[in-house]
Formats: structure tokens, C-alpha cells, sequence
């Protein structure tokens, strides 16, 4: 396979930091796509009417962490999916992951002390519907616990689904702007702008 660094569209999106004309974000090279909440979060604020809310009779919501009605445990974990052509390289999709209560509160309890790195990982289900893939709410995953700061990783278990298939195979450039848009940030137009 050639390799991605010599494709213009590739160095433009790594060329400079530039705004996202569908978010306006500002976004330089490959960056992540985060899911904010777990779906069930989502559905349950809307349902007691208070969508935007961190912390509510729902239960609670951090950057990491989140509880639903004290019966339901969320953890923020990253998928890797390795680039097509660029070695070392990878589109992250941050998504929740449902856990046991044993889980999340052995994790929590590690991450406070930054510990979480030996631990060892555990089993969990994909908490988000992610666009560009078949249902993928509710598919099981083995979650792997990372040191220092950084997120637990997430490895899809249904060895024939199709991001399963990408985090072993990997992606091409093409995929990656076709997801991009599929989130709202649509960078095409912008890519090929600036190879011209």
C-alpha cells in the first residue's frame, strides 16, 4: 500500500490548524471523535428534562466517569483504529463503555491512586450507536485499563463486525473524512481546498 504521507489530501489536514466549517472547531491533523455521554444518559436527561445537565436526579456525568440512576456504570475509553498507509498512526473514537458496579468501582478506585494501569481488563458493552457502523450499541468489548492519565482502551469482541474488522485491518484516509462527516465535521471540501 502507498503510503499516506505522500497523498496532498493527508498533508493538507496536517499542513496547519485550520477551522472546521461544519463545527468551527479548530482542528489540525487526525483528531479524536468523542462521544460526550453514553446514549442511556441521553435518553434518561431528555426523559426527566434536563438534557444539558452534568449532575440531576439522573445520576452523574464527568469527563470519565458516569453513573445512571445508581444502577448503571459508564467508563470513557478509546478505540484505535490504525491508518491505512501511516504507520504509528490511528483515528480514536472515544466511546462509553458499560461496566459491572465491581468493575467501575475497583477502576475508580485505581485511577484516584494512578494505579489503573495494572490492572487487569475486564469485560463491558459498547454504550454508544456509532454512526458509519451496524448496531453497535450494546456490543460486547474487553476493556483494557492504560497508566497515567490516559483513557482505558476498548477492543470490539464480535471478531466479524465491521469495527472489529478496522481495529485489526485498519482504515483508509477515504473512510476516516467519510466518519468525519457522518459527526458533523466535514472536512472535504477543506481538505481538497488546500491541495489546490
Amino acid at each position: 500500500m502507498a503510503r499516506l504521507y505522500n497523498d496532498p489530501r493527508w498533508v493538507a489536514l496536517h499542513s496547519a490548524a485550520f477551522s472546521c466549517p461544519a463545527c468551527g472547531d479548530v482542528h489540525g491533523g487526525l483528531f479524536a471523535l468523542v462521544r460526550e455521554e453514553p446514549d442511556a444518559w441521553t435518553v434518561a436527561a431528555r426523559r426527566r428534562g434536563n438534557a444539558s445537565t452534568t449532575q440531576s436526579d439522573a445520576g452523574l456525568l464527568t469527563e470519565q466517569f458516569c453513573i445512571l440512576d445508581g444502577e448503571l456504570f459508564f467508563l470513557l475509553c478509546d478505540i484505535d483504529i490504525p491508518v491505512l498507509g501511516a504507520p504509528g498512526k490511528f483515528l480514536t473514537q472515544s466511546v462509553w463503555a458499560m461496566v459491572a458496579k465491581s468493575d467501575f468501582t475497583y477502576y475508580v478506585e485505581a485511577f484516584a491512586k494512578r494505579r489503573q494501569g495494572g490492572l487487569a481488563p475486564w469485560h463491558g458493552w459498547l454504550a454508544n450507536a456509532l454512526k458509519g457502523y451496524p448496531d453497535t450499541l450494546d456490543l460486547p468489548c474487553t476493556i483494557m485499563p492504560r497508566g497515567e492519565t490516559l483513557r482505558p482502551t476498548l477492543r470490539i469482541d464480535d471478531g466479524a463486525h465491521p469495527l472489529a474488522l478496522e481495529q485489526r485491518q485498519g482504515i483508509s484516509f477515504e473512510r476516516i473524512l467519510d466518519l468525519y462527516a457522518l459527526n458533523e465535521h466535514d472536512l472535504r471540501a477543506e481538505v481538497l481546498g488546500r491541495t489546490s
